[in-house]
């Protein structure tokens, strides 16, 4: 039977498997993501600080003094307009990935952008900014403002929800830069220009191209009732698309095919790359709506889904913490080392020491556990949201992916999360134990049978 799966991972998946990683579109997508990691780490000391996981009065006393507004600005500036990076860097990225000047592609990519986003808001009632006052007139008798609009970015044009439109957009904007460059349309400038002046005008009939196509891709928007690209891609696309693949099972079965590709040495990222515009669209929906709340996060639009996801990968794609727990008990020499080099990496989430030092790998004994434990961890943690409910800070989220999950669980919903936590931990032991004293019992009289031959 094993032989088969290996078989048939050979001729069919490994070949998929090998195509996506060299897929242009794909490796940006990756790529451009990771590239932003910066960014979402930078802000996440200031906004972890802002909407600490405990008692309200601290930011109800951040509001008095004034400083919460402050801490919403730096989150505007980072998780809520996240789109606007992602044209710059898929862009970017794309471009770099078929040798083609990144910077100006990405430049092009963020222009795009800009020119098919709405660019006014409707103004319902005077907010005390001085210098939209004269949009509003005020009826002297019933003192009731009169909507108006003003030209400018909204700041929810940006967020999560506009992922889809940017990462398209982008890609159009950066493949015709990459065609026109490739087939030459972009004229050669003489030698006697300044190497800085010719880079920056060579493009120029590319980016004409290019604005071109955004010009009337806002136009064409502009005749629907959506009224604008971003809007038509969020409710007829994007929202429809996001409720198909950000359902609780949705999300353990794309988590369990991760671990069931790293089995075969495939790395999860495959997975979690193809995915990530979902991921980020999922965390900035739970932070929009934590913030709005007040900081109350018992009632998040995608709370379940953080939840199910820290549990699915403790330790690694493959759910392998329980795997260092029941190496604690480990009798063989081999295995009493290998829990020596491997706990520390494991409990940061790094579990390639393990994956390979066992290994787990095309290893028949971990077949069963590998694959399903995230499946069996994923289906507990989502009956356990259930009727434990978990007030919980998507803001912690923010922090790295080599975060031990004993300290960002704690911080992120205190006591009812710890629990959650303990139950799929055990559960994920005690899938795990059994076929780790197989592999141990193996190991153990290999090295007697060594002892015995060495004599």
């Amino acid at each position: 039977m094993m032989t088969k799966i290996e078989d048939l991972m050979t001729k069919r998946i490994m070949p998929i498997a090998e195509k996506i990683n060299n897929n242009y579109f794909l490796g940006a997508l990756s790529e451009s993501f990771v590239r932003l990691t910066f960014i979402i780490l930078g802000i996440a000391l200031v906004a972890i600080v802002g909407y600490w996981p405990i008692p309200t009065a601290w930011g109800t006393w951040l509001t008095s003094v004034g400083i919460m507004e402050h801490v919403d600005a730096v989150i505007n500036a980072s998780t809520n307009a996240l789109a606007l990076y992602v044209s710059f860097s898929f862009a970017a990225a794309y471009a770099k990935k078929q040798q083609v000047n990144s910077q100006n592609a990405g430049f092009l990519g963020l222009l795009s952008f800009l020119i098919i986003s709405p660019q006014t808001i409707m103004l319902t009632t005077n907010q005390g900014i001085t210098e939209v006052a004269k949009n509003y007139s005020t009826n002297p008798i019933t003192k009731e403002t009169t909507s108006k609009v003003i030209e400018a970015f909204p700041i929810s044009a940006f967020g999560g929800q506009s992922l889809l439109a940017a990462l398209l957009v982008s890609f159009v904007a950066s493949w015709l830069y990459i065609k026109m460059t490739k087939k030459g349309f972009n004229p050669k400038l003489p030698d006697s220009i300044p190497p800085m002046v010719a880079e920056s005008l060579s493009p120029a009939f590319s980016s004409m191209v290019v604005v071109g196509v955004a010009f009337s891709l806002r136009v064409g928007f502009g005749f629907t009732q959506a009224g604008n690209m971003l809007t038509f891609f969020n409710e007829l696309v994007a929202k429809p698309l996001g409720l198909l693949t950000s359902t609780p099972i949705a999300f353990i079965l794309i988590l369990t095919l991760a671990s069931f590709l790293w089995f075969f040495g495939i790395h999860p990222n495959v997975v979690y790359g193809a995915i990530s515009p979902l991921t980020y669209t999922i965390i900035l929906g739970n932070i929009a709506a934590y913030k709005a709340s007040g900081g109350i996060g018992t009632d998040l639009p995608y709370g379940n889904l953080g939840i199910i996801t820290t549990m699915i990968t403790m330790g690694g794609a493959g759910c392998t913490l329980g795997l260092i727990l029941s190496m604690v008990v480990a009798k063989s020499k081999r295995y009493k080392a290998m829990f020596k080099l491997a706990v520390i990496p494991e409990l940061f989430n790094i579990n390639e020491p393990l994956v390979f030092g066992m290994p787990m790998v095309l290893n028949p004994i971990f077949f069963l556990p590998m694959v399903f434990s995230p499946l069996i961890i994923g289906l507990s943690a989502w009956g356990l949201t259930s009727f434990i409910q978990v007030n919980l800070n998507p803001l912690i989220g923010l922090m790295p992916w080599t975060t031990p999950k004993l300290l960002s669980i704690p911080l992120a919903g205190g006591i009812k999360y710890i629990l959650i936590f303990l139950i799929c931990l055990t559960i994920n032991t005690l899938i795990y134990y059994p076929f780790f004293k197989i592999a141990d019992r193996q190991a153990l009289l290999d090295e007697k049978n060594e002892e015995l031959q060495a004599v």
